[in-house]
């Protein structure tokens, strides 16, 4: 008798043990499940936004910023600078021919161009025009037959910064005189010589040997 309430009391144990573990055991799996619901449905969340901030970026076209970076850059580097890459300015014209009736402070047109790099002196109306800013030199000479003078002025604009006389009003020979000034030019501005307040009304000028003469260059 006793035995057999033993074995009884042993399989309600192990019948009541095992219904415990199959509870705990379909819980467990429950919380997973819904834990990987949870989840599934986060995923499909991030997804949407995932989405939605492409389409934006499409819309606002991000994405090609850095192209337009690089073009932008492209277009800066083709600007003009205030400050232009150093190039050759230089230039040399003389008289071939006298030139009579000269008036006070007229413009002396050297009618020969030697050379003329960068093109800025304009043999029609004698002036060097700066192409680029910067420091310039600049040389001229007179010349005057016998019982003559011309006095002359190197313009720069409307500004006298040299001056010189080619003086032979005493004596029966040629006067020849050379005068040179540096000065710093913008772009635009203008140089020219021209005839001073006393001088005689005929500029000298020999042909090929350039007794009479206007150049200038570019320094830096």
């Amino acid at each position: 008798m006793d035995n057999a309430k033993v074995f009884f009391f042993s399989v309600l144990v192990a019948c009541s043990g095992s219904n415990v573990l199959g509870l705990n055991s379909e819980g467990t799996h429950e919380r997973y499940d819904d834990l990987l619901r949870q989840q599934g449905e986060e995923i499909q969340v991030l997804k949407q936004q995932v989405a939605l901030l492409a389409e934006t970026v499409e819309k606002c076209g991000c994405h090609s910023s850095t192209k337009e970076d690089e073009n932008r850059g492209k277009r800066l580097l083709s600007l003009p600078t205030a400050h232009p890459s150093p190039q050759q300015v230089a230039f040399y014209a003389y008289l071939t021919q006298n030139i009579p009736n000269l008036g006070h402070h007229h413009p002396i047109v050297f009618n020969h161009i030697h050379i003329n790099e960068g093109n800025a002196y304009s043999s029609v109306d004698g002036e060097f025009i700066a192409p680029v800013p910067g420091l310039y030199v600049f040389s001229w000479t007179l010349s005057s037959p016998d019982r003559k003078c011309m006095e002359s002025q190197l313009m720069k604009n409307q500004e006298v910064f040299g001056h010189l006389i080619a003086d032979a009003c005493n004596h029966d020979d040629y006067a020849i005189s050379s005068g040179t000034a540096v000065t710093r030019l913008n772009t635009g501005d203008k140089v020219f010589v021209r005839t001073g307040s006393v001088h005689s009304p005929t500029l000298y000028g020999s042909g090929s040997l350039s007794t009479s003469s206007f150049t200038g260059f570019l320094l830096h």
